[in-house]
């Protein structure tokens, strides 16, 4: 795998700048690499939204996807998909739980996480954590770790346009920051 990152960038992904054409995911389906223009090819009559994950148990993140996937609007206007560094079966496991046909693309050792600028984050907030926990007795659901979960890792969202530039990014501070679908939508204008 190494050979397909050869020519990374080594700086900060910003707003304007253009996609990282030399970075690659994984499919889950074939585990075959697969280029950022690749992925946003699938359907190129939109922009891509790209939902980074923190970690396999973090409520946050499901929340999250269910909020984006209850919003017409979002699905209407952009290609979502999930970035996240779960192991193939963790990620079926996850789908599966939080009930998403979106499609998922492995960053096992992080590297588009990285070059996003999307931070790790050694201390989490006691308030952050009861959050997570009545969020998970809302849901009525605790998952499983993941064997390469990462939980100080935070996540984030990109979308890139038909052209393959950077129109959007939110990087989390938090592991309860995300951003409102509306706030995603806005951005679009």
């Amino acid at each position: 795998m190494a050979e397909a990152y050869e020519n990374k960038p080594t700086s900060r992904i910003m707003i304007g700048d253009q996609a990282p054409l030399s970075m690659y995911l994984r499919e889950i389906e074939n585990g075959e690499l697969i280029s950022i223009p690749q992925i946003c090819a699938k359907d190129n009559s939109k922009s891509t939204l790209f939902v980074f994950l923190r970690h396999f148990n973090c409520m946050f993140s499901r929340e999250h996807i269910r909020e984006l996937e209850n919003t017409p609007a979002i699905l209407d206007q952009l290609n979502v998909v999930i970035v996240s560094n779960f192991e193939k079966d963790a990620i079926k496991e996850w789908k599966q739980k939080v009930n998403t046909t979106l499609p998922m693309y492995m960053d096992p050792e992080l590297d588009l996480y990285k070059i996003m600028g999307f931070s790790e984050t050694a201390n989490t907030k006691a308030k952050t954590f009861f959050k997570a926990i009545i969020l998970s007795m809302k849901t009525r659901s605790i998952p499983q770790r993941s064997g390469r979960d990462t939980p100080g890792h935070l996540g984030g969202n990109m979308i890139v346009d038909k052209e393959g530039k950077v129109t959007y990014l939110y990087r989390s501070e938090s592991p309860d920051d995300r951003p409102l679908p509306y706030d995603i939508l806005k951005s679009l204008r």
